[in-house]
């Protein structure tokens, strides 16, 4: 899969983390340019007690990507998602920002990705098998 991810907040994280599926997939898909939605980026940045050290690290990683800002599209987008898919609205901006920068949403979460909208596309990484 080359070409566009938008990573889902959960991925990073499990990224971050070093799960295994998750750094097999991004390793197999490194030629793929990568985006991240605001949302994501002010869900990693508030969570309570978030140390230096972590926000040093979602930093050092947010640079590292294409930050989806919440314009005057993908708030158009979020509403249409929103209304069909009954979505939670971080969800339906997450999903908004994939649609507009034409990516495959890369998230664990399998209810958005059960998520049925016109150009809406999902992979889930912890099912990811590598060739061998």
């Amino acid at each position: 899969m080359n070409g566009r991810l938008l990573l889902d907040t959960n991925v990073i994280i499990g990224y971050l983390l070093a799960k295994e599926a998750l750094l097999g997939f991004l390793k197999a898909h490194a030629d793929a340019e990568l985006f991240v939605s605001v949302i994501s980026k002010l869900e990693l940045l508030s969570f309570h007690g978030l140390s230096n050290e972590d926000e040093d690290v979602f930093q050092s990683f947010l640079s590292n990507v294409t930050l989806i800002p919440l314009n005057e599209e993908v708030q158009s987008a979020a509403i249409a998602f929103r209304r069909v898919t009954r979505r939670k609205l971080p969800d339906a901006i997450v999903a908004a920002s994939a649609i507009q920068v034409g990516a495959i949403l890369a998230t664990c979460d399998r209810e958005l990705a059960a998520s049925r909208f016109p150009g809406f596309k999902t992979v889930n990484p912890d099912y990811f098998q590598q060739e061998k």
